[in-house]
């Protein structure tokens, strides 16, 4: 089995299935990946563009080709020696009718095998022993009003909707007149489902989601019977040899990640043994400021969003924050901080959208409560405020208890979230948070009436705060907060807006010492903008008088008086124009602006409604959302607004080279840092992607296999920069590189290699060692002000003056992007205007003798 070095992930579905992925193996191994790292492959909802929504985990779904497929992609990834890694849904399925595994427990209710499986409060007060199913488009009485429902007894008796066939219990349908409202309502009430309008699920929904998506119902692990079935498919895919590792999605759903994946690491142990070789496990998993995975997870690692976030931060500049910052709220009217507006965000969570898992949650305290000796006069309403005034302030996405005293890093973010709940809570409510923080910590007496309820209490907490940090952060502040978009990222931190070199090399020689197998991305199908997009909005940090001329410009021209969009919401749209600006458009060019106008336009309504202040997904405002549609469309095509027009492209096409350059050095962290560098699908050219569904485009691999093929040097690979082929053709070797020094990449060390003269502080870099095998690695970052009105994406070599590295003497080094080779004597160091003289960037390995 070949030894994992890289992976390059790619979305299968009905439109790239498993033998277009087969047809694509010889371009991403003459590329140089090692693994293809594959989204969910068991069957799910018919049409399904991800896979996530499950139907049956135990065959390869039949729209990708099924198991012939999977095995003729296996037998073409072993013939280019490559293996695969399979991302895997043990959180959840579709809750759907086309699952039989919940068709089943609709059909029967509790008394179904398959009740276990899932994780469903049967013991709600608004349905006991029913699943309230929020399917109805109005309100129950009004859809039988207007006769929307009928019996089908042709093939077994069913409840038929225009939408929608459900099951009916066994004989429930005797004697029943579809044509009777009344009788249609006995019939429901004989159901083991209690049909409701879809408005009703936030509040009373009783079965686990993922996040607040009705569609799709959460699993119970602890279940063995489900652990079992859920695992059959991808063990059978080790077993026999067609994947050789996985991924697990939302671990943090999970009520135990740590049993899961330590029952789960038992049953690959055989495998492995069989296989003579380790399967690799990663888990996604959101490492929120200096958060690290629990040490005693028997994991390789994360899928890298922690990388994701720090290579983002060191390219933006700090000096810049505050201006930003300042800019925002004068053009928003929005004061609060971003830790204000997640705060915010965590309560109005609380109570829609997410109030039947809080309710939830709350009940299982309450029964701790009410058996507690000690519980005195605290009513259920101090104690909910009391729990939401924690779980507003949880600092990480969730703890991991179980039925044991906190460990020492929840016993610190529980005292921290406790602490701030204190300080922000009202004053009024300290005795109830006092007892909420005692139970929470301290473990009652095993033999105790309440002990049982003490561990579902705790469950229930915690698999709340995951989602309820989920929502908040990335589906709604990242879209209310807009000091500058770029750092609103899936696991980034928008409070931490850049980071100094010491932090990152400080994180980075961590990883080096316990994360060297965890992933490295700077893109996922889950990401708020694309990489290059990311990498421009950084440069342009550098300069933020260029943001505050092109809103001076702006706001007066789109937000007139009268006109009903906001500012802040236009302040958005113009960051995210001038960033994801494609490289090869003209302000001239009308189809094109419309086009590309059009793409931002979808992402546009989405984020006004993932904000939730002026429209929504449960109730968009139509309006609103027509006059954010009028004002782009403006924008387009209103000669009167063609100055602007043509300002926005000179803003973007002025980021076009240092945007590019640092694109560049994005791609050689990744693939030279500590972890395994992860390639999101159609990243090895330029991706100036925005929100799925954009970012989940289908990619063109009939060019990119015609550029790879032209093995282009970079003397006429700068010229034409902006079709991407530069960072291919730099993705490639830097592959390369990974696969004729494997063990350097994936064990060794990581040091700080500080710069000497004028420039010194606009280079980062470091040494990678194994033994007498050494790695330099020298990026350029926060190079703006010598970019300005470069038609390259280089630092001009003059910039560097007399800016030196100093490895140690009688060391020969060679060019792993060329054939140069230098070596170091007298002390003189190695110029950054030679090692940069072909590449802007420099990547150099030497073999010296062993410390």
């Amino acid at each position: 089995m070949v030894e994992l070095l890289s992976t390059a992930r790619l979305q299968l579905h009905r439109g790239f299935d498993l033998w277009h992925a087969r047809r694509q193996v010889p371009y991403y191994r003459e590329l140089g990946i090692t693994h293809l790292y594959l989204s969910p492959i068991a069957e799910a909802r018919a049409g399904s563009t991800h896979g996530y929504d499950v139907t049956d985990p135990t065959v390869v779904r039949a729209e990708l080709g099924g198991e012939t497929a999977m095995r003729a992609l296996a037998d073409a990834l072993h013939e280019h020696d490559m293996g695969a890694i399979l991302d895997i849904v043990p959180n959840h399925m579709a809750a759907d009718t086309s699952n039989p595994w919940w068709r089943d427990v609709l059909k029967r209710g509790p008394g179904s095998r398959h009740a276990r499986f899932f994780d469903i409060d049967w013991d709600a007060p608004a349905s006991p022993g029913r699943v309230w199913l929020p399917w109805l488009k109005g309100p129950l009485h009004e859809v039988l009003a207007r006769g929307e429902l009928r019996i089908d007894r042709a093939d077994g008796a069913q409840l038929c909707h225009a939408d929608w066939r459900l099951p009916l219990a066994e004989g429930s349908d005797e004697g029943i007149d579809d044509r009777d409202p009344s009788a249609l309502r006995t019939l429901l009430d004989r159901q083991h489902y209690r049909l409701a309008w879809w408005r009703s699920a936030g509040d009373v929904v009783n079965y686990r989601r993922f996040f607040d998506v009705d569609g799709l119902v959460a699993l119970d692990m602890d279940n063995d019977e489900a652990f079992d079935a859920t695992h059959a498919l991808p063990l059978r895919l080790l077993a026999t040899g067609m994947v050789d590792g996985l991924r697990i999605d939302h671990i943090d759903g999970l009520a135990r990640p740590r049993h899961h994946l330590e029952r789960l690491r038992r049953a690959l142990a055989p495998i492995a043994e069989r296989r003579n070789a380790p399967i690799s496990l990663h888990v996604e998993k959101i490492l929120r400021d200096d958060e690290t995975l629990p040490g005693d997870w028997p994991v390789d690692g994360s899928t890298g969003y922690d990388v994701m976030d720090r290579l983002g931060a060191i390219l933006h500049d700090a000096r810049s924050e505050s201006t930003l910052a300042l800019a925002w709220r004068e053009t928003s009217g929005r004061r609060l901080s971003f830790a204000g507006e997640e705060c915010l965000a965590r309560h109005q969570w609380m109570r829609r959208g997410l109030r039947s898992d809080f309710s939830r949650s709350m009940r299982a305290w309450q029964c701790c409560l009410d058996a507690s000796r000690e519980a005195g006069d605290l009513t259920r309403e101090s104690l909910e405020r009391a729990g939401a005034d924690v779980l507003a302030h949880m600092p990480v996405y969730r703890t991991y208890l179980g039925a044991h005293p906190p460990g020492e890093t929840d016993r610190r973010v529980l005292v921290q979230a406790f602490a701030n709940a204190e300080r922000q809570g009202h004053p009024d409510d300290r005795e109830a948070r006092q007892w909420l923080f005692k139970n929470i910590m301290e473990e009652p007496p095993p033999r105790s009436t309440w002990h049982a309820s003490w561990q579902t209490a705790r469950k229930r907490f915690e698999q709340l705060s995951a989602p309820l940090a989920a929502k908040a952060v990335e589906d709604t502040v990242f879209y209310r907060y807009g000091v500058w978009l770029s750092r609103n990222e899936v696991g980034s931190d928008p409070t931490r807006f850049a980071l100094s070199p010491e932090a990152f090399h400080q994180h980075m020689r961590q990883r080096a010492a316990d994360g060297a197998r965890s992933l490295s991305a700077t893109a996922t199908h889950d990401h708020k903008r694309g990489e290059d997009v990311r990498a421009r909005m950084a440069a342009w940090s550098e300069r933020p008088e260029r943001w505050q001329a092109l809103l001076q410009q702006a706001l007066p021209l789109l937000c007139r008086p009268g006109e009903p969009v906001a500012r802040g919401d236009v302040a958005m749209l113009l960051q995210t124009l001038v960033a994801a600006w494609p490289l090869a458009l003209d302000a001239s060019d009308s189809a094109g602006v419309l086009h590309y106008f059009g793409r931002v336009l979808a992402w546009w309504i989405k984020a006004l409604r993932e904000a939730r202040l002026r429209t929504r997904w449960t109730r968009p405002d139509d309006a609103y959302e027509t006059a954010a549609t009028a004002l782009l469309q403006r924008l387009a095509s209103d000669a009167a607004l063609a100055p602007l027009l043509a300002e926005v492209a000179k803003t973007a096409h002025w980021l076009d080279a240092p945007g590019a350059l640092n694109g560049l050095v994005a791609v050689t962290l990744r693939n030279t840092l500590p972890g395994v560098p992860d390639l999101y699908q159609g990243c090895d050219y330029w991706d100036l992607s925005l929100v799925d569904p954009d970012n989940r485009a289908p990619v063109d691999h009939a060019a990119r296999n015609g550029t790879l093929a032209l093995a282009l040097p970079p003397t006429e690979l700068m010229p034409r920069f902006r079709d991407g082929v530069i960072k291919q053709a730099l993705l490639r070797r830097l592959l390369s590189a990974r696969r004729a020094l494997p063990s350097l990449f994936s064990r060794g060390d990581y040091q700080p290699w500080i710069a000497s003269g004028p420039a010194a502080e606009h280079v980062l870099a470091f040494t990678r060692r194994l033994g007498g095998s050494m790695l330099l690695v020298a990026v350029p970052r926060l190079c703006m002000h010598w970019m300005d009105g470069q038609t390259l994406p280089r630092v001009p070599a003059e910039a560097w003056r007399d800016t030196r590295l100093h490895p140690p003497d009688g060391v020969r080094f060679r060019d792993l992007l060329g054939e140069r080779a230098l070596s170091t004597h007298d002390h003189a160091g190695l110029p950054l205007s030679l090692l940069f003289w072909e590449w802007p960037v420099a990547v150099w390995h030497a073999t010296t003798e062993e410390p």
